[in-house]
């Protein structure tokens, strides 16, 4: 996350929401968007990086902790 202090403070910048809010209607709007479809569909740029990622392994091992 960039520190924007200098922006505070130089500028008089006020973010418009939190970090958390921001995520949360990020998160939100993602779930709508692909629920019905396959994710790399709406997300093409992330899709050809899928390759650098095991997902199978992250998805067994949260499999795993959750039981």
């Amino acid at each position: 996350m960039a520190d924007l202090t200098a922006a505070e403070r130089e500028l008089g910048y006020r973010p418009v929401t939190t970090y958390r809010e921001a995520a949360a209607e990020t998160v939100a709007w993602l779930r709508d968007h692909v629920e019905k479809t396959h994710w790399q569909q709406h997300l093409p740029q992330m899709a050809a990086l899928r390759h650098m990622f095991d997902y199978e392994a992250e998805d067994t091992l949260l499999r795993q902790l959750a039981q």
